[in-house]
């Protein structure tokens, strides 16, 4: 009888003479970890650049669109900075 490797998602794998299949399912996990990780940066970056645009609006709303020009400026750096996450 083969021997179960269990991880941690609960996924059996044999670990005789299914080697093709583990080393499958930790790709898959590493590239599932990318994704994920991809998709928190660009959120941060995204609430960076809302952040600034709301500062940025507060001088607007004043009537001093020379204040608020750097703010846009910056969110417009931030949100440029997001990246296509990587396909699954």
């Amino acid at each position: 009888m083969a021997a179960v490797v269990t991880v941690s998602q609960g996924v059996g794998v044999s670990s005789l003479g299914g080697g093709s299949s583990a080393l499958g399912l930790l790709a898959r996990r590493r590239a599932v970890a990318r994704h994920e990780e991809a998709l928190r940066t660009n959120d941060a970056l995204f609430e960076a650049g809302r952040d600034l645009r709301r500062e940025a609006q507060a001088y607007l709303n004043a009537g001093r669109p020379d204040l608020a020009a750097p703010y846009l400026e910056e969110a417009q750096m931030f949100e440029g900075a997001t990246q296509r996450p990587p396909g699954l």
